[in-house]
């Protein structure tokens, strides 16, 4: 075989050197190629069956109102829920890859004999199972992805339905299951700030009747009026009296009606700052702390209150939750019947194949082209040729 000019630039010469050859190159490319495609034909046909699921919007009402009610409620609800609909998504595809939802799966179709693994380890079966039939989370859109893969298109139309109808089961049990535990806390918690209610007022009932103070304000004020009238009548009793010790002289049957009727005064005055002087009117010295008293106990009936007002409103949306039958999954994209398998892929295959082979052809002209312009590569190979022939023999 005549040799390309040895003054030729590499690429010219390879270019030459496969021209040379271009019979064993075509062979070659168009054997791989063909072994290829019967391949293909024989190979086992995947089908896809896919289904796009839009999650729900919304918490649970429980947390979402507790969350919404607290200061920076909106973040941290948030938090708690997922960054808008991700979280949620994200929490639904957990539940489609589930073990107990593949384990589900794997029984409902018979999935053991499809595959051929009836004496196989359960985790390896699960394994195929979630390679067959997974689920993802688009972030782009915030959709849930399902897709199953099959042999058999009908089966995996009959997989994808399946799961799309269990998720949305599995997720009214738990949504029950969450709203039935929400009512359980919500009536606990309304059962204690009642007793809590209960106890506050019957203590607000015994403070009242032992200190008589029914309101602060208006009781202290009207306290404080009467004692500034009594202390007002004393100071013009004391101004009437040094007049008549002045004028009649501190003997005088004037001056000790005015010191009888002074000292009358002065008793009121120390009786109403003591002791008080009717079940209207507290004793002025208690009055401060009494008052603090009050507000204290009026303060702690208001948070009881508070409480209740805000709980018993969660214990009722929890009972409408737990009987709320109404589906939150939307599927925007039901799953259907392939018509046209995903694998194998013949023209890739067949082009892979291609590009190799001619590779492996290439790789084989430039081997050829050595053996024949290097003696001394060639008795190389043919020696090692000559001992691996030996040694097989031997063997």
């Amino acid at each position: 075989m005549q040799n390309p000019n040895p003054d030729s630039t590499p690429i010219l010469r390879f270019l030459l050197l496969m021209a040379a050859r271009k019979s064993l190159v075509l062979w070659l490319v168009l054997l791989t190629c063909g072994i290829t495609a019967v391949i293909s034909l024989v190979m086992t046909k995947t089908y896809e069956s896919r289904a796009v699921i839009a999650p729900p919007q919304g918490g649970s009402s429980l947390i979402s109102g507790i969350m919404g009610d607290l200061p920076m409620g909106d973040l941290l609800g948030g938090l708690a829920g997922g960054a808008g609909g991700e979280g949620r998504g994200q929490y639904f595809v957990v539940l489609l890859n589930s073990r107990q939802v593949l384990e589900e799966l794997a029984r409902q179709f018979a999935l053991r004999a499809h595959y051929m693994m009836e004496d196989a380890k359960v985790e390896d079966l699960l394994k195929q199972v979630s390679e067959s039939a997974f689920a993802e989370m688009d972030f782009d859109t915030g959709m849930i992805i399902l897709t199953v893969r099959d042999r058999d298109p009908e089966l995996a139309w009959k997989m994808a339905a399946w799961l799309v109808e269990r998720l949305e089961a599995l997720n009214h049990e738990l949504r029950t299951r969450r709203a039935r535990n929400s009512r359980h806390f919500a009536e606990r918690e309304v059962a204690q700030i009642r007793r809590e209610l209960d106890s506050l007022e019957h203590g607000m009932t015994v403070f009242q009747e032992e200190s008589r103070m029914l309101e602060p304000e208006e009781q202290g004020r009207a306290i404080m009026a009467k004692y500034a009238e009594i202390k007002t009548q004393e100071a013009l009793k004391e101004l009437e009296l040094r007049m008549a010790r002045q004028n009649y002289g501190p003997r005088h049957p004037s001056v000790q009606q005015a010191e009888q009727e002074l000292a009358a005064i002065r008793a009121q005055l120390k009786e109403s700052w003591e002791t008080g002087d009717s079940d209207l009117f507290m004793a002025i010295r208690r009055l401060p702390g009494a008052t603090m008293e009050y507000l204290r106990h009026e303060r702690e009936l208001e948070i009881a209150n508070q409480k209740l007002l805000f709980m018993l409103p969660q214990l009722e949306q929890a009972k409408l939750d737990e009987v709320n039958d109404i589906p939150v999954l939307e599927v925007l994209d039901p799953p259907v019947v392939a018509e046209k398998r995903i694998k194998p892929k013949r023209t890739m295959m067949v082009l892979a194949a291609g590009a190799l082979s001619f590779l492996a052809a290439s790789i084989l002209v430039l081997f050829l082209d050595r053996l024949e312009q290097d003696p001394a590569f060639a008795a190389s190979g043919r020696n090692l040729a000559a001992r691996l022939w030996g040694r097989r023999r031997a063997a």
